[in-house]
C-alpha cells in the first residue's frame, strides 16, 4: 500500500471500521514506513481510538429542555409569518396598482380626440414629404461655403460620388 492510501485510511483504521485486509495492508505499512508510523503515532495522541473514549450519559433534563426550545422555535416561526396580517397588506397593494393602471388606461382613452387622431393620419402623409424636402435642403446648405481643405468639403465630394 501507497503513502498517499494509507495516510488517507489511517483514521478510519484507528477507528477500526477498515476491512481485515485493509487494516492488515496498513499495518504491513506502518512497520515498513517511518513517516506514516510517526503521523501514526501523532494521531493516536490527540485521537484516541473510539474504546478508549469514555461515554457519558446525557444529563437527565437534556430531552426536556430540548423539546421546549424546539417548541419555542416553531411558536415564533409560525407567529413571525402569521398569514392572517399578511393577506390585508397584500390585498391593499393589489388593490392601489390596479386601480393606478386602470387610471392610465382610461386617461389614454379619454385623451385622445376622434377629430386629433383623424388629421394626424391625413396629415402624416403629407408631414412626410414635408420633412424629406426640409432633410435635403438643410443637409446640403449647411456644407456650401467651406474651404476646400475641410474635413466637411471631403465629406461632400465622397458623398457626390
Amino acid at each position: 500500500m501507497k503513502c498517499r492510501e494509507t495516510k488517507k485510511n489511517l483514521i478510519r483504521f484507528v477507528d477500526g471500521d477498515l476491512p481485515e485486509q485493509e487494516n492488515a495492508a496498513i499495518q504491513r505499512h506502518l512497520n515498513d514506513c517511518a513517516s506514516c508510523s510517526a503521523q501514526f503515532n501523532m494521531l493516536i495522541k490527540f485521537y484516541p481510538p473510539a474504546e478508549q473514549i469514555q461515554k457519558q450519559p446525557p444529563p437527565p433534563y437534556l430531552w426536556e429542555k430540548l423539546y421546549l426550545k424546539l417548541d419555542s422555535v416553531e411558536d415564533k416561526s409560525l407567529s413571525s409569518l402569521n398569514l392572517m396580517k399578511l393577506v390585508p397588506k397584500l390585498s391593499n397593494f393589489a388593490l392601489t396598482f390596479a386601480v393606478f393602471i386602470f387610471s392610465v388606461l382610461l386617461g389614454v382613452y379619454l385623451g385622445g380626440d376622434p377629430q386629433i387622431q383623424a388629421q394626424e393620419t391625413f396629415s402624416a402623409n403629407t408631414e412626410n414629404t414635408v420633412m424629406s424636402e426640409l432633410v435635403q435642403e438643410t443637409f446640403i446648405d449647411t456644407f456650401d461655403d467651406l474651404p476646400p481643405c475641410s474635413i466637411g468639403n471631403a465629406y461632400l465630394t465622397l458623398k457626390s460620388e
